[in-house]
């Protein structure tokens, strides 16, 4: 012991100022780990305490002293190891039952894929805690994601480059690709949305889509956004003809189409371009019809055999139109149905002006689902011409159906169809509002078979647990927590002073 005592003397001194030195050091230097410092500062600490101890190590009080700092000196040793080990591996355990603070299993396979960066942009000159909190789960999966706050008065350069209109305003950004998500004032991003928006922009092959044209269509460049939004997701959205085509001698769809769209056609389909659509169905094809209401245009005999008719009569529905800043002829919609394109939608909005219902009729082996479902309080309006008001003679009392996709197998492949009783939902002004434009790329990718993963997840909701209770019940709890157990706790203390003063 004394020989150790005289080794302390000497070189204990030395042995701490060095490790202190050496700690100062490696503060300054880039990418050493913190917990390295924090071990030379412990050595230095207890080099120096060594060598303080042992010029006095007989005296009584010192030892009494040392075990105490060496007591504090383990406790504080375990804290910064905890916290060290707490910062290098940063793991969190969901208790909840829902799992309200994890990831779906989807959006964790989707991130933990990504093999490039890409960041998220929000351009707010102010914090959002529940965006921030949403993108920290996706950080924890995969350190690809990163995410950046810009104010875009300070940074209009990027702002212009990226495409910004508004404050709020999200972008997913990778490479050359970038995709608009929300606009986080008006809808805060969901993990369904963001999960989605990551899956697309993985995809490397282009998914050809094929947009009807002849009989007064909108081109596919008339709905700018819309046609942005597919390139963005690795659609080719290409024109097609088929009376044209019928006339070369061209007579079947094309074999590389995912889908084709009809919208809003003015004049009828000939029966023959039907009759190609209906070959091109029945080997497995997808179609996605938007189709206001208004005069004949052709597509009944398409649409009958599915069980589905498009009711020329006009959706009104006063009682919410005023709130999208639009009449009654803009039924709002928050009630959707139970389908992988709209079942992450929850209570979120969309609406859609000047729409006709789709009238569904049970038809044997054919999946019908109604996607859009308004309220109670519309109607199908028969005559726009007079006072609008529902009349039982002629009109048709809502819930009423705006959309409804339908499957049914043919051979070995799956035919589907999508029918939309709208279409000005597409148009530049209203597709990137509420929840239109993910109504609209949701039953494209489910018609062609992408974001199979991401249409699946559902928004989380806690679950309801109250605890209802009688008269007397609620009585009971209130007396035993309030009144009698601290009564209780009470006695017992008093009747334990009382003991003690007896026994002295």
């Amino acid at each position: 012991m004394q020989l150790w005592g005289r080794r302390l003397r000497h070189w204990g001194p030395g042995l701490g100022i060095g490790l202190a030195v050496a700690a100062l050091g490696f503060a300054f230097i880039r990418g050493v780990q913190p917990g390295a410092i924090a071990l030379f500062l412990l050595g230095s600490a207890i080099a120096l305490s060594s060598w303080l101890f042992s010029l006095n190590w007989q005296q009584r009080s010192l030892r009494s002293g040392a075990t105490a700092a060496g007591t504090t000196a383990l406790i504080l040793l375990l804290l910064i190891l905890l916290n060290w080990g707490a910062v290098r591996w940063d793991r969190r355990l969901d208790l909840t039952e829902a799992q309200l603070n994890s990831l779906a299993p989807e959006s964790q396979q989707v991130v933990s894929q990504l093999q490039q960066p890409l960041t998220l942009w929000f351009f707010s000159a102010q914090p959002d805690p529940s965006l921030q909190k949403l993108v920290q789960l996706y950080q924890r999966q995969s350190p690809q994601l990163k995410f950046e706050r810009v104010d875009r008065q300070q940074r209009p350069d990027l702002a212009q480059r990226l495409g910004v209109k508004d404050e709020g305003d999200l972008i997913l950004e990778q490479g050359d690709r970038r995709q608009f998500l929300v606009n986080q004032a008006v809808t805060p991003l969901s993990e369904a949305r963001l999960t989605t928006a990551i899956a697309n922009l993985q995809q490397t092959s282009i998914t050809p889509l094929y947009w009807l044209q002849g009989h007064g269509e909108p081109a596919p460049e008339a709905l700018a956004a819309a046609k942005q939004a597919l390139s963005d997701r690795g659609y080719t959205v290409r024109p097609l003809n088929l009376a044209s085509q019928l006339a070369t001698g061209q007579t079947e769809i094309p074999e590389d189409a995912a889908l084709v769209a009809i919208v809003a056609p003015e004049r009828p389909l000939l029966a023959t371009e039907v009759a190609s659509l209906q070959r091109y169905i029945d080997r497995g094809g997808r179609l996605a019809v938007f189709a206001p209401p208004g005069p004949d245009n052709g597509l009944a005999p398409l649409l009958q055999p599915w069980g589905l008719t498009l009711d020329p009569r006009s959706v009104i529905d006063s009682s919410s139109g005023a709130i999208a800043g639009f009449g009654p002829e803009a039924p709002l919609v928050d009630r959707y149905g139970n389908h992988p394109i709209t079942q992450a939608f929850g209570n979120g909005v969309s609406f859609f002006p000047k729409a006709g219902a789709i009238l569904i009729a049970e038809k044997p082996e054919i999946q019908v689902d109604p996607l859009l479902i308004s309220n109670d309080r519309s109607w199908a309006e028969a005559d726009l011409s007079d006072t609008v008001g529902f009349d039982p003679a002629r009109d048709l009392r809502g819930p009423l159906a705006l959309a409804a996709a339908a499957s049914r197998k043919t051979g070995n492949q799956e035919a589907r169809i999508v029918v939309f009783g709208s279409s000005q939902f597409l148009q530049d002004r209203l597709f990137n509002q509420q929840l239109n434009g993910d109504v609209f790329l949701n039953s494209v990718g489910w018609l062609s078979d992408r974001q199979a993963e991401t249409l699946s997840i559902r928004p989380r909701q806690s679950r309801d647990r109250r605890l209802l209770l009688t008269g007397w019940r609620a009585t009971l709890v209130t007396w035993l927590s309030l009144i009698l157990v601290p009564l209780a706790g009470w006695g017992a203390a008093g009747w334990l002073t009382w003991q003690r003063r007896r026994a002295l």
